[in-house]
């Protein structure tokens, strides 16, 4: 009688234990769950020329990103691959309504928006001259910390500055930046050359670039 009793024992043990571990679990699933379904700003977009998405039409200009249950870099790149599909037909399973809102199929929580800021897009860029640099009008905003290969490049407000004789535009420097920061690997697209001492970014051997300089927080 006595060995059942302490085996007795030994299993309610085993049972509280076991369910403690598992509404744990659950709580920690559920708080998880709840911090995806959050909604994040991921800043600006710039479309550089009027396109189409499906039967939505993205005409050039800027847009705020905002996403649920992706994080930016994912959203980001998203939103470029849909916009250089050459038949403008947008895969499954995602899909695009009328608000530019994109989900990962009808009625997913998995999804992003981008809608049109409703200020001014970035001014016209200004023409360099030999032996000038030309700074853009508008900074650009990097979310978090982060890499482009091995240069560090920390959250902020960063100044754009177009280098001499440079064929290649603010607003498309904007493009360049996200493309570079939502890269797998944090590995820079070809032909892309770092110079990190500057940090400046060249468009294949004597090719256009620019530099950038984080200017505040």
């Amino acid at each position: 009688m006595a060995e059942k009793a302490i085996d007795f024992s030994i299993s309610k043990v085993w049972i509280v234990g076991i369910a403690t571990l598992l509404t744990a679990l659950f709580i920690g699933l559920a708080g998880s769950n709840n911090a995806q379904a959050a909604r994040v700003d991921c800043g600006t977009f710039t479309v550089l020329h009027n396109d189409r998405i499906k039967n939505v039409k993205f005409p050039k200009g800027t847009y705020d990103i905002s996403a649920n249950k992706l994080n930016c870099k994912q959203a980001v790149k998203l939103f470029q691959q849909f916009l250089k599909d050459p038949d403008m037909i947008l895969r499954a399973p995602w899909v695009v309504n009328k608000n530019r809102k994109f989900a990962r199929g009808k009625g997913s929580r998995v999804n992003f928006t981008a809608t049109p800021t409703s200020g001014p897009g970035p001014g016209p860029t200004p023409t360099p001259t030999p032996g000038s640099h030309v700074v853009c009008p508008a900074t650009f905003r990097v979310l978090h910390n982060d890499m482009i290969n091995t240069l560090s490049v920390p959250k902020g407000n960063y100044r754009v500055t177009l280098l001499q004789k440079t064929g290649i535009t603010c607003a498309q420097t904007t493009t360049y930046m996200q493309q570079f920061l939502a890269a797998a690997g944090n590995k820079l697209p070809k032909p892309w050359i770092l110079h990190a001492s500057v940090p400046s970014f060249i468009q294949g051997k004597g090719g256009p670039g620019f530099k950038i300089k984080r200017v505040s927080a």
